[in-house]
């Protein structure tokens, strides 16, 4: 994962542990506050894949096991969660979930891989499914 600037703070995942933390530093690299976003993968390579995305008052991690977690970016506080295997009939890969979701307006985008849902794009404020994209 690689570090995110958004907000006048920095953005970090990592794993401790078993669970996936989202480290937040001010400018000066103190850390300002952190939060525990979930299980992350330790199956083999372990370690936080995807690099958090901000986009304004919301930030979302997506976790080697397939969970997409969004939560308050001034306090780790979750909204809703997705669990990309159950909820989209998706599969995992050898080596756990790699992407960063991309978010654009009002959407957030995650590739569950399933031959019903290979793609889905989420109302980024709830959770709910607005479309799929159907795979082989």
């Amino acid at each position: 994962s690689s570090p995110v600037f958004a907000n006048g703070l920095i953005y970090v995942s990592t794993l401790l542990d078993e669970d996936g933390f989202i480290f937040v530093f001010d400018q000066d690299g103190n850390v300002k506050w952190k939060v525990n976003y979930g299980k992350e993968y330790n199956d083999s390579y372990n370690g936080a894949r995807s690099s958090v995305v901000v986009a304004g008052d919301l930030m979302y991690m997506y976790t080697g096991y397939g969970e997409l977690v969004c939560m308050d970016a001034s306090n780790g506080d979750k909204k809703w969660t997705k669990k990309a295997f159950e909820d989209f009939d998706g599969e995992n890969i050898r080596w756990g979930v790699t992407e960063t979701v991309v978010v654009n307006g009002d959407l957030v985008y995650i590739t569950p891989g399933g031959k019903k849902n290979n793609v889905v794009a989420l109302n980024r404020f709830n959770g709910d499914l607005v479309w799929s994209s159907a795979g082989k």
